[in-house]
């Protein structure tokens, strides 16, 4: 069981996600701190997360970075506590991309939203 999952996109923003057993959703934090929706007051609750790892490169001395989304990759899923390494494909700009699991099907989600964190492609996700 998966019931904490961090992603460090730098020394000074972590993302993390805690799982609550009794809703089946993940919690969303930033810094350590709940992740609050400005319209309901509430925390943002995710019912699937996928990590999809992409090449990246830094295009500006802000550190701003191009994403490359077409071609493949790997990822992974993050669901009802459990996780699973799973693969993404998107052959252009205009396809949708598809997550696929290790058999190379659609990967099944749970019913609610997901929440997608593109990071790069040599991040650590600590879970």
């Amino acid at each position: 069981e998966t019931g904490y999952m961090a992603i460090p996109y730098n020394s000074n923003y972590t993302v993390s996600y805690k799982y609550l057993p009794e809703s089946m959703k993940y919690l969303r934090f930033m810094n350590g701190e709940p992740h609050i929706d400005s319209k309901t007051k509430e925390q943002l609750a995710v019912d699937n997360i996928i990590i999809q790892f992409a090449e990246t490169k830094i295009i500006d001395q802000e550190g701003r970075l191009a994403v490359d989304f077409v071609g493949k990759g790997t990822g992974l899923l993050f669901f009802k506590g459990n996780s699973a390494e799973i693969t993404w494909e998107k052959p252009d700009l205009r396809a949708r991309t598809l997550f696929l699991d290790k058999d190379g099907n659609r990967i099944a989600l749970t019913l609610g939203n997901v929440w997608i964190q593109i990071v790069p492609s040599d991040l650590k996700i600590q879970y």
